[in-house]
């Protein structure tokens, strides 16, 4: 509970932006999604991609302060 509380501070200080930060958005985002500002860097876990490039079983580990945001590239 400590960790997300934490988190949903930190997003609630980037945020809301008026779009994604994406050319694209996929339709099957929420569109009551809350978008912020890229200034995070979070370690996860996922299976893998579907064909929409969307995460697939994914689950969040925790918050990274040892990587910059610059240095996170797509697998």
């Amino acid at each position: 509970m400590k960790t997300s509380a934490d988190l949903l501070g930190r997003l609630a200080k980037l945020g809301p932006q008026p779009a994604p930060p994406f050319e694209s958005v996929p339709r099957e985002y929420p569109k009551s999604a809350v978008w912020v500002e890229r200034r995070l860097v979070v370690e996860g876990q996922f299976r893998g991609w579907t064909a929409n490039k969307l995460l697939r079983q994914a689950s969040f580990k925790g918050i990274r302060e040892d990587k910059p945001t610059q240095e996170v590239r797509l697998e």
